[in-house]
């Protein structure tokens, strides 16, 4: 007995986007969400909404509902995780990675309220902070992180250890490949928000 496909509408993709949308737990229109495409005659598209401005990124060409349907369920691992990449970005200070940051240097100093890991981070930077420090480095953020390097309190200072705290930040991720050196100014940065705000 031969069967035969029956026809895919827009429509029918339509519905099928939304289900993986709501699989992960996104609606129509947020970052991250699947939509369809539709010109006219030049066929469908599936498209990935990728800021708050609605700017896309294509995720197939453009053709019938039923090929890009299929186009994208063969790489739907890497589609998904695409998804997830471009839901989950932050920028550096969102009000969730400055909390994110807080607890962390409230748990690298031992202390049990933001104010008093502040307080000792200051006090211990006092000292450091002296007249022929000032003149070699007189940017503050980097005088910071120089400090930073000296392992004062419980301080990440191995790259593979900062790079673990970063991403668990889900900050946006840059287009080329951090140096060791940007990814530890960027960690060092966001402490010293943290402590001099």
């Amino acid at each position: 007995m031969n069967t035969i496909k029956t026809r895919f509408t827009a429509k029918q993709l339509s519905k099928q986007l939304d289900a993986i949308n709501q699989s992960l737990g996104l609606s129509f229109g947020d970052i991250g969400s699947l939509e369809t495409s539709v010109q006219g005659g030049a066929g469908t598209a599936v498209e990935m909404i990728s800021c708050e401005a609605r700017s896309v990124i294509r995720m197939t060409n453009r053709t019938t509902p039923r090929k890009a349907y299929d186009a994208l369920m063969t790489d739907k691992v890497n589609v998904l995780q695409r998804m997830k990449d471009k839901r989950n970005t932050y920028r550096g200070n969102s009000r969730h990675v400055m909390s994110r940051v807080e607890q962390h240097v409230i748990d690298c100093t031992g202390s049990d309220t933001l104010a008093e890991a502040r307080e000792k981070v200051l006090q211990a930077w006092k000292e450091f902070d002296y007249p022929i420090n000032q003149r070699n480095i007189p940017n503050n953020q980097a005088r910071f992180s120089d400090w930073l390097w000296g392992l004062p309190f419980n301080f990440e200072y191995v790259f593979h250890d900062i790079n673990c705290f970063l991403d668990t930040l889900s900050l946006a991720q840059p287009r080329k490949e951090p140096t060791s050196k940007q990814v530890g100014d960027l960690y060092h940065n966001l402490i010293f928000k943290v402590v001099f705000s």
